[in-house]
């Protein structure tokens, strides 16, 4: 019966520390609103009060667009158009949710014309 006691407390304590524990990387993701500037297919520029924020945009990064505007088909992963481009130009109003990666602030999701 002894050699059972730790596993079973080994057991326990896993799964109180996965039940309880949060995902990290979400916790740091961060949104900021603006004026697109700069728009590349793989950055975006955006203009906060009077700071520029730059965005790098991969394939994940996901695009979706609130409100009155260009028509756009539901929420758009860059990858399946290739062309940040094609779903947001300079002047468009945006939110960008993005989080630090290697000191650089990656794009997660871009929404254009953001409801306020």
């Amino acid at each position: 019966m002894a050699p059972i006691r730790p596993l079973v407390c080994a057991l326990v304590s896993t799964v109180i520390v996965l039940t309880f524990s949060r995902n990290p990387q979400a916790a740091e993701d961060k949104t900021v609103k603006g004026k697109a500037t700069a728009v590349t297919n793989v950055s975006l520029t955006v203009k906060v009060g009077d700071r520029d924020w730059t965005f790098d945009v991969d394939s994940r990064t996901v695009v979706r667009s609130d409100g009155a505007g260009r028509p756009m088909a539901g929420n758009q992963p860059i990858g399946s158009s290739g062309k940040l481009t094609s779903l947001i130009q300079a002047g468009d109003l945006v939110a960008v949710t993005y989080r630090d990666v290697k000191g650089r602030n990656l794009a997660v999701e871009i929404t254009r014309n953001p409801i306020r």
